[in-house]
C-alpha cells in the first residue's frame, strides 16, 4: 500500500507539474491579449502589461490621460490594431527580448492613418509576477511621436487635415507619395537586394522576405514594399538604381 501510494503521489505531482508549463504564458498570447484591450480603448487595462521600467517612466494615469487625450484631440473613429498571432509559437529564453510585427489603421479627422509598427517584449519579474511585459514608448501611439510632445490638427480648405507635432514635424501629411516595389526576376542577387532595400527604407530584411513570399506573388509581379514622398527624389534615385528595384 505504502509503495502505491508513494506512485501515486509521483503520479500526481507530475501531472501537475505538466499543467503548471503548458499554463506558461508565451510573448505572443500576451501581445494579443494587448491588443484586444487597445482596441477597446481600455488604456487602464493596457497599462497592466507594461514593463516595470516602462512603468517608472509613465503612471497609470498619465498613460490612460495621453492616448485619450491625443485620441480625442484627433477625433480617432475605427481603430483597428492588427495583429497575427501564429499558429506555431516560437520558444524564448529568458531575458531574451522578442519583437512582434503589428498594424494601426484608423480614422481622424484629418482621413485615415495607417502604420507599421513593432512591439518589443521582454520576460520580467519573479513568481507569479513572471510574465513577458511590453517595452512601450510613445512611438507606439504614433511611430515619430517622442516624450512630451503634444499632436494638432491643422485644416485646409478643399484638402483633407495634416496631424503634426508641436515641433510642426508631420505625421499625417499630404502630398504626393511613390509605391516602392520589387520585381522578384529582376534580381540579380536577392540577397543583396533586400539588404540594400531595407537598409534604405528603414526596415528589416524580414519584413521585406515577408512581401516577398506571399501566396499571391509570382516571378514577375510588382511587389509593394513601402510608400514614400515622391518629392524624395534622391532616394528614390538610389532605390531604382538596385537591381529589381520598381516605383
Amino acid at each position: 500500500m505504502k509503495k502505491l501510494a508513494l506512485v501515486s503521489s509521483l503520479l500526481l505531482m507530475s501531472v501537475l507539474f505538466l499543467a503548471g508549463c503548458s499554463d506558461e504564458p508565451s510573448p505572443e498570447e500576451r501581445f494579443a491579449a494587448y491588443t484586444k484591450l487597445w482596441n477597446k480603448q481600455d488604456f487602464t487595462k493596457m497599462y497592466e502589461y507594461l514593463s516595470p521600467e516602462t512603468k517608472k517612466e509613465i503612471s497609470a494615469d498619465e498613460f490612460a490621460e495621453r492616448y485619450e487625450k491625443i485620441y480625442k484631440g484627433i477625433e480617432v473613429d475605427q481603430l483597428k490594431v492588427n495583429y497575427k498571432q501564429p499558429k506555431e509559437e516560437k520558444k524564448h529564453k529568458d531575458g531574451e527580448e522578442v519583437n512582434l510585427a503589428y498594424t494601426v489603421d484608423m480614422s481622424t479627422m484629418a482621413g485615415e492613418v495607417n502604420s507599421d509598427h513593432q512591439a518589443t517584449l521582454i520576460k520580467e519579474g519573479e513568481g507569479d509576477q513572471e510574465n513577458w511585459y511590453i517595452k512601450w514608448d510613445e512611438s507606439y501611439i504614433f511611430p515619430q511621436l517622442k516624450a512630451g510632445e503634444k499632436i494638432s490638427v491643422q485644416t485646409y480648405p478643399a484638402i483633407r487635415g495634416e496631424i503634426v507635432d508641436r515641433n510642426e514635424r508631420g505625421l499625417a501629411m499630404n502630398g504626393t507619395v511613390s509605391e516602392v516595389g520589387i520585381v522578384p526576376e529582376k534580381m540579380t542577387n536577392e540577397t543583396e537586394t533586400v539588404k540594400k532595400v531595407a537598409g534604405m527604407l528603414n526596415m528589416s530584411t524580414d519584413e521585406i522576405d515577408k512581401k516577398l513570399t506571399q501566396s499571391w506573388v509570382k516571378p514577375g509581379y510588382f511587389v509593394p514594399i513601402k510608400k514614400m514622398s515622391s518629392d524624395n527624389t534622391a532616394a528614390l534615385e538610389k532605390l531604382l538604381a538596385i537591381p529589381g528595384v520598381s516605383v
